[in-house]
């Protein structure tokens, strides 16, 4: 009986860590989602493509100010074609690009993950530097979007439509 209260003990142990690591290790979190966004128009903005998980990495520069993704350009098609676009997207830095875990269905590197609806903005803050993207979605466009000069610079997009 022993041996199955240590074995509880431990499980317990790792769980915690694991939920501390999880809220911990983000660096950003959407803060708020906008129909539109809070400028009038975006200053600097690129439209990055559908960078599909296990594929090619769409890539940007951010100065640290807010940005804000887009899911854009799903297509309309089928049983579901009425209803709006969504993906997943996670981002992480350039040095530390992502692999896919299957098993435990992750995205390794994230270091931000929010969940994108066709037409609205999500705002994240990142700190200043190269930053790789991911996105859940095989149809739809991924936009990033700032409301400062050089908020989003040097775009490397992938799987654009042709």
């Amino acid at each position: 009986m022993d041996k199955y209260k240590l074995l509880f003990f431990v499980f317990l142990v790792i769980l915690i860590v694991y939920f501390i690591l999880a809220k911990t290790s983000a660096i950003s979190e959407p803060i708020a989602k906008f129909k539109k966004l809070p400028c009038s128009s975006p200053v600097a903005n690129a439209l990055l493509g559908s960078p599909i998980v296990g594929g090619p990495v769409a890539e940007f520069t951010t100065n640290g100010d807010p940005i804000y993704l887009s899911a854009r350009t799903f297509s309309h098609t089928g049983i579901f074609g009425e209803f709006g676009g969504s993906a997943k997207v996670d981002v992480g830095n350039i040095t530390s690009l992502p692999t896919y875990d299957a098993k435990r269905s992750i995205v390794t590197s994230s270091i931000s993950g929010t969940s994108l609806n066709e037409g609205e903005y999500v705002e994240i803050t990142l700190p200043a530097g190269r930053y790789w993207l991911w996105s859940s979605s095989i149809s739809g466009a991924i936009q990033v979007a700032s409301c400062s000069p050089n908020g989003v610079s040097d775009p490397k997009s992938v799987n654009l439509a042709k």
